[in-house]
């Protein structure tokens, strides 16, 4: 499996951002089943991103 993860500082919650963890999300859903692609803050909330907890919880359960 090929995990790609993307970190952002909190203070980066931007639409740039946005538009970047949906390129990402498509890019996972298109290249198949053996790639994840996750966007992670460390504490700030977003759609489509996790934080860093959230992250370590799934990676656990691969």
């Amino acid at each position: 499996m090929t995990i790609l993860v993307e970190t952002k500082g909190d203070q980066l919650d931007n639409s740039d951002s946005r538009n970047k963890v949906e390129l990402g999300t498509t890019w996972a859903n298109k290249a198949g089943e053996q790639y994840r692609y996750f966007m992670v803050f460390d504490k700030q909330q977003m759609d489509g991103a996790i934080t860093i907890k959230e992250l370590l919880q799934r990676l656990r359960a691969m």
